[in-house]
């Protein structure tokens, strides 16, 4: 069965659970308008975390972190599995995230993960995946 979760207004991490439950339960996830979901916490924080990470390691051996948002939210989505199990690629086949909505998917219906929206952080202190991204040098 396929699914569409829209990500608008959602937190990263809320979202990314949820797609994997679905993914674990059989179905063929896609993630729209990546780059418009929050990762709580003062941008500062979230911007020194995530400037800390691109710049562990080395440009030859790793890590290797991507810059684009449908990137940043796969990446987020591997780290709830087993992605060197064989299980786990599977899963992570399953799932596809993508920036905005593309033109196979527009127009069905898509759901929101629960309790994943804006208004269930408890203070105003956020950043968009889009802004994140922009700060990180990607698009």
């Amino acid at each position: 069965m396929k699914m569409i979760i829209d990500a608008t207004d959602a937190v990263l991490g809320r979202v990314a659970a949820f797609a994997v439950i679905r993914a674990k339960q059989g179905n063929d996830v896609s993630v729209i308008n990546c780059e418009k979901a929050v990762i709580s916490g003062s941008k500062s924080y979230v911007y020194a975390k995530y400037d800390h990470r691109m710049n562990m390691g080395t440009p030859r051996h790793g890590p290797f972190l991507s810059r684009s948002p449908e990137r940043i939210m796969k990446r987020a989505i591997r780290g709830m599995l087993e992605h060197k199990k064989a299980s786990g690629k599977e899963l992570l086949s399953r799932i596809k995230c993508y920036s905005g909505v593309p033109d196979a998917l527009r127009g069905q219906k898509a759901e929101r993960a629960p309790k994943s929206d804006i208004s269930k952080i408890p203070n105003t202190r956020f950043v968009r995946v889009s802004a994140l991204s922009n700060h990180l040098g990607g698009q």
